[in-house]
């Protein structure tokens, strides 16, 4: 069974989807797309409920959206992490930077 292709769909101007196989080979193109459709005021949020599989490359990917949003004032809200990402990041101790 082929893997399915990471997408960031955008549902309005401050909510938005993740879903797909978020991996290495996925993320850097993800990060490119959210740095064109992301807002640049505001706060806003991400689904990541239609994520099928993800390693400790989602969670980098976190890490660096709640960085940009930090650094332009703005709130990001995680919705629906999956769980094996919650526990990476408790092990981690990245609970916080991540937004759990």
């Amino acid at each position: 069974m082929a893997a399915s292709v990471a997408s960031l769909k955008k549902i309005d101007e401050s909510r938005f989807a993740l879903g797909g196989t978020l991996d290495f080979d996925s993320v850097p193109g993800i990060l490119t797309e959210s740095a064109r459709v992301f807002p640049r005021s505001g706060n806003y949020s991400v689904d990541l409920a239609a994520v099928d599989s993800a390693n400790s490359a989602l969670m980098a990917l976190l890490i660096e959206w709640q960085a940009q949003a930090g650094k332009h004032g703005q709130t990001l809200s995680i919705e629906h992490v999956p769980e094996h990402i919650v526990r990476l990041a408790g092990v981690c101790k990245a609970e916080s930077v991540i937004g759990l």
